[in-house]
């Protein structure tokens, strides 16, 4: 469970799920509200859509993933074919 121990929470990331079974990723933020002598009296808070940038995020985490696997294919078959050359 969160606690306002700092008095704000920052980017806290969870998942929202819809009755018909959606889910949605978001950012929350929230800060604590005190009056005169300190007391908490309310909190502020905000929550926004991240999912579509989660998503980017995996994409681009697979790319990179696919990028380093082909760039050691590649560096395998050169290797290989330097081993075939000879110096005449």
């Amino acid at each position: 469970m969160l606690t306002f121990e700092a008095g704000e929470v920052r980017d806290y990331e969870l998942v929202m799920k819809a009755e018909d079974g959606t889910e949605t990723m978001v950012a929350c933020n929230a800060s604590v509200y005190k009056d005169q002598n300190g007391n908490v009296v309310g909190a502020f808070a905000a929550a926004r859509d991240i999912t579509e940038r989660k998503a980017a995020e995996q994409e681009l985490r697979e790319t990179v993933g696919r990028l380093e696997e082909y760039t050691n294919r590649i560096n395998n078959l050169v290797v290989t074919m330097l081993g075939e050359i000879t110096v005449k």
